[in-house]
């Protein structure tokens, strides 16, 4: 079976969103544990999700993921 990845529809965009915010929840709580493997896990993970939506020009979507992602960066760089 063969699995389609994509951001052409309002509908994939609004999962792909939903995606991107629980990640981000995921790293906060994992930021505030300090635990770094998950927190650098969901930082690729809205990293992933970021360049799709770059890629497939959905910009309000790339514009949340970058806003996310950064805000974990910022955590994950206080914790060295």
């Amino acid at each position: 079976m063969r699995h389609v990845l994509g951001l052409h529809t309002v509908d994939e965009q609004g999962e792909a969103l939903g995606l991107v915010m629980k990640a981000h929840g995921r790293g906060v709580d994992a930021a505030r544990a300090q635990d770094r493997c998950a927190l650098t896990f969901e930082i690729g993970f809205i990293h992933a999700i970021l360049e799709l939506a770059r890629l497939e020009g959905a910009g309000t979507l790339a514009q949340t993921a970058q806003r996310k992602r950064d805000d974990l960066d910022r955590r994950a760089m206080e914790l060295t």
